[in-house]
């Protein structure tokens, strides 16, 4: 049914059922949603079905009031903690909703409301899939448990939600006396370990499944933090960005919309509740995004202790030698050392795979510590990555086959095709860089082959984390590329 049919065919519906007493359903349906109690508020036992009790359904909603329900027989009271003044209103209190929940279930807002969430989610194919991931690593764990003759206990923590939010946990008198200003953030139950789990690369999927992972997030984590650098991993370190960038662009379309609303004034109720609501979001997401790109620039303040290499460390940190060729490399085959440039031109897949080629070559023949900073680190890094995907292939006929039906196979090419044609052309620029420079370590033809260059390639794919650029404010032509070193020491 093309477009068009179906709008007339909506349409059409809509007529009808208006004609035919659609009007009274709808606000029968806006009564018992606004007006009812949940069955528990009665004093019968596994009562679920919503209530409706006329006159009690006249109080309004007040999170400041104290109030108690007292039943006697069919009778009802309310009683009130504190006095009351002649003439003075009367509340109710409905409990802790945040401002979505009062918006479409009772049509108001409460400004600064303290229980107020940003809702997050996932669809309903993202949950089914870590549900099934979680669910396999417990069958594993309880077989192996059982094996040694452990109690084994029930366990439905596999369930996985498909709504979520992230919120400004509420502070104490004292912490806010101890900690003026500072806010804290806090996720919903389990959506960081879930979320870490949509994130994982093949490699730590793999590692995690066959109980060799690297640490993880808990199920309790409900705050992105970290201890110390040994806390840090490459699926943490791509959670907190991921989740900055989604959290960024939330911010970004509501202040689009309140920019396209800057000169109209709310002119009724509606309203005025609505610009409520979306001055509410905003102070969850400003707040929540302070503290996770203080967390990010921390990092990146100590980006090599942390095992965070960038672009701007590949092209001046390292061994010298291969400093100074892969710096002669970029130059002919992207035309520019800038790491902002080659950022902008989409070279950060190329400029990493053309680097871990050259520290590969170094590795196997002068050894890539020569005494600089950070010379160890690579290669702990390098054997790492010896030992997780196993050496690349020395020949074009090694290149299809993978040496382990898991997580080797990462090593070889994803998509053969179009991976072998972006390994020639990058031997090709290594080939012109040669002609040029004859004495660089990329002349090295009985290391550098195009199963090699597919190795690093699709290493420097599943090694990669999308980092946001926080030098200014734009899009994802301003997000940078960068390279995890996870190695043992990392490890458990």
């Amino acid at each position: 049914m093309s477009k068009s049919a179906s709008l007339q065919t909506l349409q059409a519906f809509q007529e009808w059922f208006l004609a035919n007493g659609g009007q009274h359903y709808l606000w029968s349906a806006t009564i018992l949603s606004s007006r009812s109690f949940p069955g528990s508020a009665l004093p019968q036992e596994n009562l679920v079905s919503p209530v409706l009790i006329p006159g009690l359904d006249l109080l309004n909603h007040s999170s400041l009031a104290k109030v108690a329900w007292d039943w006697n027989g069919s009778t009802c009271s309310i009683k009130t903690d504190g006095s009351l003044a002649a003439g003075s209103e009367i509340f109710n209190n409905y409990g802790p909703k945040s401002n979505e929940e009062l918006l479409i279930g009772y049509g108001f807002c409460i400004p600064n409301n303290a229980v107020e969430t940003f809702g997050l989610g996932f669809s309903r194919a993202v949950s089914r899939h870590v549900q099934a991931v979680k669910r396999a690593r417990r069958d594993k764990n309880e077989d192996s448990d059982s094996q040694k003759g452990e109690i084994i206990l029930s366990d439905d923590s596999s369930q996985v939600a498909e709504q979520h939010w992230v919120r400004l946990k509420p502070m104490t008198p004292t912490e806010e006396k101890s900690s003026p200003g500072q806010t804290y953030h806090e996720f919903s139950p389990h959506f960081i370990e879930h979320f870490s789990i949509v994130l994982e690369n093949r490699r730590e999927h793999y590692q995690h499944n066959t109980g060799r992972g690297s640490s993880a997030w808990g199920s309790s984590q409900s705050e992105v933090t970290f201890g110390t650098s040994t806390d840090l991993s490459r699926n943490k370190f791509h959670v907190l960005n991921a989740l900055i960038m989604l959290l960024e662009k939330s911010r970004a379309e509501i202040r689009q919309h309140d920019t396209l609303l800057l000169n109209k004034r709310p002119t009724n109720q509606r309203q005025r509740d609505a610009a409520i609501y979306r001055s509410n979001q905003l102070t969850i997401l400003d707040d929540t995004l302070t503290e996770l790109n203080q967390t990010l620039n921390a990092i990146l303040r100590e980006s090599l202790a942390n095992g965070v290499l960038r672009l701007e460390h590949a092209l001046t940190i390292g061994p010298k030698i291969l400093v100074k060729d892969f710096r002669s490399l970029l130059h002919v085959a992207l035309g520019t050392r800038d790491p902002q440039k080659i950022r902008q031109r989409g070279g950060d897949e190329s400029a990493f795979t053309f680097w871990l080629c050259g520290l590969w070559v170094l590795h196997k023949t002068a050894g890539v510590d020569d005494g600089r900073p950070f010379g160890p680190q690579l290669a702990s890094w390098l054997d790492f990555l010896g030992r997780t995907y196993d050496h690349p292939p020395r020949t074009d006929d090694e290149l299809p086959i993978s040496q382990s039906p898991s997580l080797q196979a990462i090593g070889s090419a994803s998509d053969p095709t179009g991976d072998l044609s972006i390994a020639r052309s990058y031997l090709k620029a290594i080939d012109v860089t040669i002609e040029k420079y004859p004495k660089s370590l990329y002349k090295n033809k009985a290391i550098i082959t195009v199963p090699l260059m597919v190795w690093c390639l699709n290493i420097v794919r599943e090694e990669v984390v999308r980092c946001p650029n926080l030098t200014s404010e734009g899009g994802e032509e301003e997000d940078e590329y960068i390279i995890f070193l996870e190695n043992d020491r990392k490890q458990p």
